[in-house]
């Protein structure tokens, strides 16, 4: 049996694509994120009191934020073309994940140091975030500029940083790994 597939990955490959793909489609991706962080944000009283039926809202709005810029990626700029991926594989799954696997045992070695390095690196984000959104300075500034509602609070700041940063970069992650196992040329 031959194996008629280049699984060629580099060692930083993941994360160099990880680092790319929001960049591509950097109107696209900051709408989306950003309407996901500023909801999370009202929710959390950021911007003072909401009523329940706008908080229901902003609650649903930003799972559908989320799944839209997932589809972005997944789709390499192209909604229709994310979704159809995403079918794609659901309808196919045993066959994609053999693909996939194969992919994985090819390149394991560079496939593990990108997983490491974005492992490595989400911490930190995640870290530096939550001291940021915590440091008495950041609450004082955001109050004083008239961002951050006097009700509003620590946990306003990261609900914002969580759906504008953090939840992003795992969806990156995920998409770029994704579409490096499942929908890679294989020429």
């Amino acid at each position: 049996m031959t194996n008629n597939f280049k699984f060629s990955l580099g060692y930083a490959e993941l994360v160099s694509e990880l680092d790319l793909a929001p960049k591509r489609y950097r109107l696209a991706s900051f709408v989306l994120n950003f309407a996901a962080g500023v909801s999370s944000y009202a929710i959390y009283k950021g911007l003072g009191e909401i009523n329940s039926g706008l908080s229901s809202s902003l609650e649903i709005l930003i799972p559908i934020c989320h799944g839209l810029y997932f589809m972005l990626l997944i789709g390499e700029g192209s909604l229709d073309r994310g979704f159809h991926r995403i079918v794609s594989l659901v309808t196919n799954l045993m066959v994609k994940l053999e693909e996939g696997l194969k992919r994985v045992v090819a390149s394991i070695l560079p496939f593990a140091v990108n997983i490491a390095i974005i492992c490595f690196i989400f911490p930190f984000i995640y870290v530096g975030l939550q001291i940021l959104s915590h440091f008495p300075l950041t609450q004082i500034f955001l109050r004083k500029i008239n961002v951050l509602h006097e009700i509003g609070d620590a946990n306003s700041i990261f609900a914002f940083f969580k759906d504008f940063v953090i939840v992003p970069f795992v969806l990156s992650a995920t998409a770029v790994t994704c579409n490096w196992l499942f929908f890679k040329d294989n020429s």
